[in-house]
């Protein structure tokens, strides 16, 4: 069986973990100019593809070197922050990132429920104590609140809650429920 050597690089600071493993990919290319070369990504990731550079080997060459590059994960409030802005185009499109990330529906649905709710407050409240918003929170779901009226608001909640149910019951299918919703914004 052959040695495999696996480097792994992890922190907080994913652009300085992602430099060393570069450099580090660099060297290994250096000292075997003959190695095949793989870059995989959360996009690009297939199973069978990786067993195949892990088990597999070259006709004429013995080793792989394979860089697993897994992005972050979806930024949840960055489709909260969409749909404050009531920005159709970008709400759909981080659907999409969100689908491509395996993130949930209800997990989905219930930030967006908590977005809606958030604005919903502020508009009918002074303050964020009144509110029992974070001040910042209050601060960005007023802002955003600007972008629909009282009623939209209401019928959005009730839409939300409504779509809820009927993923539950079997009635809809809820990514495509989600996704409708997200046109329709």
């Amino acid at each position: 069986m052959p040695l495999r050597m696996i480097y792994l690089f992890y922190g907080q600071d994913i652009e300085q973990a992602r430099r060393k493993a570069n450099g580090v990919v660099e060297s290994l290319l250096k000292k075997r100019p003959d190695a095949s070369f793989f870059r995989l990504d959360s996009d690009t990731w297939q199973e069978a593809a990786f067993d195949e550079y892990v088990g597999g080997q070259g006709l004429f060459v013995q080793k792989n070197i394979i860089l697993l590059d897994k992005k972050p994960d979806f930024n949840m409030f960055a489709i909260t922050d969409a749909l404050g802005a009531r920005n159709q185009k970008r709400l759909w499109t981080l659907y999409q990132q969100a689908l491509r990330h395996d993130v949930v529906s209800e997990e989905l649905h219930g930030i967006l429920f908590w977005q809606i709710k958030s604005m919903l407050l502020a508009l009918q409240s002074k303050d964020a104590k009144e509110a029992g918003l974070n001040p910042f929170v209050y601060s960005k779901a007023k802002n955003y609140a600007k972008n629909f009226s009282l009623q939209e608001l209401k019928k959005i909640s009730s839409r939300l809650i409504e779509m809820y149910h009927q993923a539950h019951r079997g009635e809809v299918d809820f990514n495509l429920a989600l996704e409708k919703f997200f046109l329709s914004i």
